[in-house]
């Protein structure tokens, strides 16, 4: 692996920590700093969802969700073996098991598949899907 690389590898990883930490503080604004302008969010098989201001408005309806069904907010993911592929010096596939805590402990699980392209010099979610594998049944996101 080359320094380009390496480096190409942590600047990705810390786009995922930042989303991961930024949803759950509630930080929505950071949050979809992690996207390209032109970036999507595609969640359960819904269509995907295009640019910052939409995925902040579509986000801001997930949080509501859980401020109505949370007696205590409490939220944490937990992101671990993902893989990422660099298809080239501006493009990479990403894959990533997420695993959600809430108040009721263990609430849902499954996968992250991101698209991370270049803007600029930042590396940048281009498109996201979420999978969800899991839902606990009293979880705090309900359809």
């Amino acid at each position: 692996m080359d320094p380009a690389e390496a480096v190409a590898r942590e600047e990705i990883r810390d786009v995922l920590a930042r989303y991961n930490q930024a949803g759950d503080r509630g930080r929505l604004g950071e949050l979809v700093l992690c996207f390209r302008t032109d970036g999507a969010i595609e969640i359960r098989g819904e269509p995907p969802v295009r640019g910052r201001d939409a995925i902040l408005e579509r986000l801001t309806g997930a949080v509501q969700g859980l401020a109505r069904t949370s007696e205590r907010r409490l939220l944490r993911h937990f992101v671990a073996s993902t893989r990422i592929e660099l298809l080239s010096p501006r493009e990479a596939r990403v894959r990533s098991y997420y695993f959600v805590v809430t108040e009721i402990g263990p609430d849902h699980c499954g996968l992250y598949l991101d698209r991370f392209e270049r803007e600029g010099e930042a590396w940048l979610i281009a498109h996201r899907r979420v999978t969800v594998d899991w839902k606990a049944p009293d979880t705090r996101f309900p359809d």
